[in-house]
């Protein structure tokens, strides 16, 4: 309804405010309100409508405050604080976002089963458990996912792209999730056979083993096992 109307009035309001340049010389759309110049008039008519341009990547957006916006991403400035947590953003939308996860909130639905979510990204993510196709591999690997395969692929590289904002320390993106734990002192993963609070997943995984005893990790030579991939590796230096 308004939306619509909205929108269609503020696109008439930049079309008279920034016209349509003519094609000059070498097939060539030079932009009437600024310097750049584009190979098709379909591309000058995106920028025209998008008259504010990024001069260090040349994005161009609707407004000057997408582009004040969108510039925090050059600047490294993270000027929104998570006040539970410290944690520091350089959009409002995704520190709003990030505080769903102290809330306790869980706003998005998985039609397919139920499951809640905090985030619409985490609900994406899930949803994408219920297809069965796993196009993207690697080593002996697959994933339904491609960010879960670039994720992967980190294990060969050695790759820790994303540092903490907290501490100078870098990490994969999961390994940086479970981090930020330990800053926060937050403990949100409960044993429910005995009641212990541990700061992540992994380490839930760790200590349930000790109720079920179970040793996933086993040496090849002598056919020990472990409850850990930490204890299995300490224990083959004494092979070497």
């Amino acid at each position: 309804g308004f939306g619509f109307i909205f929108s269609l009035s503020l696109l008439c309001e930049q079309r008279q405010s920034h016209p349509e340049s003519e094609q000059t010389g070498e097939g060539m759309y030079p932009c009437n309100q600024c310097s750049l110049t584009f190979r098709t008039e379909r591309h000058l008519r995106w920028h025209v409508h998008r008259p504010h341009v990024c001069t260090q990547c040349m994005k161009s957006f609707y407004s000057s405050g997408a582009l004040r916006q969108h510039l925090l991403i050059h600047s490294g400035e993270k000027p929104y604080i998570c006040d539970v947590c410290g944690r520091q953003f350089g959009r409002e939308g995704t520190l709003k976002e990030h505080q769903l996860i102290h809330s306790g909130d869980k706003l998005f639905t998985c039609k397919q089963c139920g499951k809640t979510c905090a985030r619409k990204g985490d609900l994406k993510t899930h949803m994408v458990s219920h297809c069965e196709e796993r196009p993207y591999s690697c080593c002996t690997k697959s994933f339904k996912l491609l960010a879960k395969l670039k994720r992967h692929e980190r294990v060969h590289t050695g790759e820790t792209p994303y540092q903490c904002d907290l501490c100078p320390k870098h990490f994969g993106l999961q390994s940086l999730r479970n981090h930020h734990l330990n800053h926060t002192g937050e403990k949100p993963y409960e044993c429910k056979e005995c009641g212990k609070l541990v700061n992540n997943k992994s380490n839930l995984n760790k200590h349930i083993r000790l109720h079920t005893g179970l040793k996933p990790f086993e040496c090849n030579v002598c056919m020990s096992s472990f409850i850990t991939v930490c204890s299995q590796r300490a224990h083959r230096v004494k092979h070497q």
